[in-house]
């Protein structure tokens, strides 16, 4: 949610004080009902997100210390006109009278964004809770340990061409509770405890390149593992090699699990949301499923954004693709001032057994860069092979193709299926006949 002009965050004593969402629903409840009276012509759409957290962090040779620990409240307004579709918005931190009088009296139209009429996803009238099984949140000690651990697993970490040592990591955990009102009676509530790490590590040698941070990232606190690392660690050692001798031309690319995440997370957006209602072809390697109520998904959950009940559906079965534009069950808001559209929630790529081959690139970071054209320009770093040969490590290598392209030229799988941070679940990807540029 993005948040309004009024400060106001309020502090939490002790991590045992969580959201408590039936009466946080009942609170937005009885201001949607208070409200509507007043916008007799207008539908009204009132969001509160709850959230209570603890970090700790550690930077070299010092002490875990607790980084932060407090809570913070937010509340939205949407406001509809019936005839129309015009739109008014307004953010505001705190949930109080003042909070709330504040984001009604400051609403300010949305440009572009009205909903002609109506809005096609409201419902009949129900109210939802998806509550974790879960939900406690762990204490400063238990966070400081753990990060204590993980640090002497930072320590053993393969490098990239050398030895590396721990320079920052931090964990956190935090409880939240999302309340949602609206059109026809709509009223749901979700609650998650999610937890995160992140560490960052510098190579000894200073010729070499500074590694990227690792993150790790798990829906329940007591299933956190620092493994991640060492898995993704594991991943980008491959990149050992002398900084000459790369060519370019057309060959198979693979990505790791760690690339292949933002990867993924991309084109199931573009490909398989509600944008499009034509099917396409895709390659045997693009089978993907967007499974919402999977126990560790980090988004998601029993409904989706609009309050219409989830279910697992194949986004793309080895042949095609589809797309479900009308499909209820599958409405995302990634912001609250925006309305719902079909967006895969929990994309999911089982593990494979195939063989990336004895030749190409192997890919272990990439930002995409899409253009106005259509074309999507990969911008990558990885280390290319031939036969049992490896070497050399290419950085800034570039790939031109647009998303159709590249779903139909994915040819197999590689490894474990491992969660991402980014809310993925992926193998290694191999896409055959890419054109790279070095």
């Amino acid at each position: 949610m993005a948040k309004g002009d009024r400060p106001g965050v309020s502090k939490a004593g002790t991590h045992e004080q969580r959201p408590d969402p039936e009466r946080l629903l009942d609170r937005l409840l009885d201001a949607h009902r208070s409200l509507s009276r007043r916008f007799v012509d207008e539908d009204l759409e009132l969001f509160h997100r709850s959230s209570v957290g603890l970090r700790v962090g550690r930077s070299g040779s010092c002490d875990p210390i607790v980084r932060g620990i407090g809570r913070e409240d937010g509340v939205a307004i949407r406001i509809t006109r019936r005839e129309g579709g015009r739109v008014r918005f307004a953010a505001a931190t705190g949930y109080d009278a003042a909070s709330l009088r504040w984001a009604v009296e400051n609403a300010r139209p949305l440009a572009d964004r009205g909903t002609n009429g109506g809005p096609p996803w409201a419902t009949g009238g129900s109210r939802r809770v998806d509550r974790d099984d879960v939900d406690r949140l762990p204490s400063p000690a238990e966070l400081r340990s753990w990060l204590t651990r993980s640090w002497d697993l930072l320590r053993a970490l393969p490098g990239v061409g050398g030895p590396i040592e721990p320079v920052e990591a931090w964990v956190e955990a935090a409880a939240t509770a999302e309340c949602l009102v609206g059109h026809g009676g709509l009223a749901t509530v979700r609650t998650r405890t999610r937890a995160w790490a992140m560490a960052r590590v510098g190579a000894l040698d200073p010729v070499l390149p500074a590694p990227r941070p690792l993150f790790v990232a798990s829906r329940r606190w007591d299933r956190l593992e620092a493994k991640g690392w060492a898995d993704l660690a594991a991943e980008r050692r491959w990149q050992s090699g002398a900084l000459a001798g790369a060519h370019a031309g057309r060959m198979p690319v693979t990505f790791t699990a760690e690339a292949a995440a933002a990867l993924v997370a991309a084109l199931v957006r573009e490909l398989h949301g509600g944008f499009r209602a034509d099917e396409i072809p895709v390659g045997p390697g693009w089978r993907v499923v967007d499974d919402p109520l999977a126990p560790e998904a980090l988004f998601g959950g029993d409904f989706d954004d609009a309050g219409f009940p989830t279910c697992r559906r194949t986004l793309a079965d080895g042949v095609r693709g589809t797309d479900a534009a009308t499909d209820r069950g599958f409405f995302r808001r990634p912001s609250f001032r925006d309305p719902p559209q079909v967006l895969p929630c929990h994309p999911v790529l089982e593990a494979g057994k195939e063989d990336p081959g004895n030749d190409g690139w192997l890919v272990s970071d990439l930002a995409v860069h899409p253009l106005p054209d259509g074309i999507w320009v990969l911008e990558c770093d990885g280390i290319l092979r031939r036969g049992s040969e490896w070497g050399p490590l290419v950085r800034g290598g570039l790939i031109s193709t647009t998303p159709d392209a590249l779903v139909r030229s994915c040819v197999g799988r590689v490894g474990p299926s491992r969660p991402s941070h980014r809310g993925v679940r992926t193998p290694a990807l191999v896409f055959d006949g890419l054109e790279v540029r070095l």
